[in-house]
């Protein structure tokens, strides 16, 4: 058992750091795209919120997958408070 106990510690450890490497750069993306709304030119609008639509596709899609993660955890949680 206490193998078990130390790699799921382990695991979520590592997981702890994924994530605050996630949020360090979802902030920094937010800040960029703020800054390159208030420094782009009214005629160099429509070329760069299309070069921003895949980064903002593939947002999306990172989105519905931490969602999907997060209730994947709460799983996880349920079926190790039963033991």
């Amino acid at each position: 058992m206490h193998k078990e106990v130390t790699d799921i510690v382990n695991v979520c450890d590592s997981i702890l750091v994924k994530t605050q490497k996630i949020n360090e750069i979802s902030s920094e993306i937010s800040r960029l795209v703020r800054e390159l709304e208030q420094n782009t030119e009214q005629t160099d609008v429509p070329s760069k919120s299309l070069a921003m639509r895949k980064p903002l596709a593939t947002l999306f899609i990172l989105n519905s997958n931490l969602q999907d993660n997060i209730e994947t955890f709460e799983k996880i949680y349920d079926e190790l408070k039963k033991i």
